[in-house]
């Protein structure tokens, strides 16, 4: 599947008119349209159905980084507001999965920035005592894909999305890495995985 430009209006669009926002929110942290995650992605919409899917492009959206302002410790909301859609779709999906190149060990800038700025429903339930802060449950699945062995860095990437995922009410389901894209691209093996990860999550929803 080629990631669109309109990507994020599409997404903007759907939350105007209440639409599709229960089912899954994809965070696509590539900036290729057509490269590796895309391939990762191509089961997720396959078992789940692309009409059911909202796709969030930090690469495209450029979110503004997080300054510790402090807002957020008084108010429910960000005091930027570039993220609104992202944040409703957010807190009504009941699968969120993350599709993201591992550079340098680490999640790509703009998908980082966007990490970042989830300190909100941190300081909602640390500072304002709103428990949960974001009231529906939901399933992680987070896909990597690494250009040499990616599992070291995978570990270290989940270990940062865990600690995120326990003020959204997300509960981790699966995980998988493709390695070695740089030479050998996304096997049909990785993406069969993907697509049996899915059917198990599907299971439960």
């Amino acid at each position: 599947m080629k990631i669109e430009d309109s990507t994020n209006l599409l997404l903007a669009q759907r939350i105007n008119k209440k639409q599709n926002l229960a089912g899954v929110l994809v965070i696509f942290g590539s900036p290729h349209s057509g490269g590796n995650c895309a391939r990762l992605l191509d089961p997720v919409l396959a078992v789940f159905g692309a009409e059911n899917c909202n796709i969030f492009s930090p690469f495209q959206a450029a979110p503004r980084f997080c300054d510790d302002c402090g807002w957020c410790k008084a108010h429910t909301e960000c005091k930027h507001r570039d993220l609104d859609e992202f944040y409703a779709a957010l807190e009504v999906c009941r699968v969120l999965v993350m599709v993201c190149p591992v550079y340098n060990a680490g999640f790509p800038a703009p998908v980082k920035a966007a990490l970042d700025r989830l300190q909100r429903y941190y300081s909602a339930r640390f500072f304002q005592n709103i428990r949960p802060p974001v009231k529906t449950v939901k399933l992680a699945l987070t896909l990597f894909a690494a250009g040499q062995n990616g599992e070291k860095a995978a570990e270290y990437m989940n270990a940062a999305l865990g600690k995120i995922y326990t003020v959204l009410n997300c509960r981790p389901a699966s995980s998988v890495t493709a390695s070695n894209t740089d030479k050998f691209g996304v096997s049909n093996e990785e993406v069969e995985k993907v697509r049996q990860e899915c059917l198990k999550i599907k299971s439960v929803m």
